[in-house]
């Protein structure tokens, strides 16, 4: 079983690497940025920052931590791109401000509890839920704005089919090689909730 969660997460690895490449590609070449839920890329951005926390203090495979630190690079960029979009949105200066303060907020604590990562077991744990179930949700605030937009030419596609994939390899990786429950149980909700996007 090891070896082949070995397997699916070093496919996952490469995928996830270029996993949001697709949709920053399609931002900017598409102009399509405003069209994104603001909710999407905030879920989206928190749970990458609390991807970090699980990435550093509770997996031990490089391979995750690269991939944790690439999305993370990647939705910040994109948040750059909507701060330049800000008033594109309703409410765009609060919102993409609050997010950044939460966002730095979450760092500085990180930075913090690194020093001492042994005494921190359960906030890692808990930082992993806050990952999964953002992850789990972040297509919901997409999927409502589309709707009310009647069209979803703001996603890109490969980015989609990549997310299916990669939890599908995440779903295997997190049985075979006994990642904590916020993992083993997150990656087949996000499977189904990509495929819904």
């Amino acid at each position: 079983m090891h070896f082949i969660g070995g397997i699916t997460l070093n496919l996952s690895f490469v995928l996830y690497f270029f996993f949001y490449l697709p949709q920053l590609i399609a931002n900017f070449r598409h102009n399509k940025c405003t069209d994104l839920s603001l909710g999407f890329h905030a879920l989206l951005l928190i749970s990458a920052t609390a991807d970090l926390y699980y990435a550093f203090g509770r997996i031990d495979q490089w391979q995750y931590r690269v991939v944790s630190l690439m999305m993370f690079y990647c939705l910040l960029v994109q948040h750059v791109h909507l701060m330049v979009e800000i008033e594109s949105f309703r409410y765009g200066r609060l919102k993409l401000w609050a997010l950044s303060l939460i966002v730095v907020l979450m760092l500085c604590v990180l930075f913090w509890v690194m020093q001492t990562p042994s005494a921190h077991g359960r906030l890692f744990v808990l930082m992993g839920w806050v990952e999964r179930i953002g992850y789990w949700l972040y297509s919901v605030p997409q999927m409502i704005k589309n709707h009310q937009n009647k069209r979803a030419d703001c996603l890109s596609p490969l980015f989609i089919s990549i997310a299916i994939v990669t939890a599908l390899c995440d779903s295997v990786s997190a049985w075979c090689l006994s990642w904590g429950p916020s993992s083993l149980y997150g990656a087949p909700v996000a499977v189904m909730l990509h495929l819904i996007l």
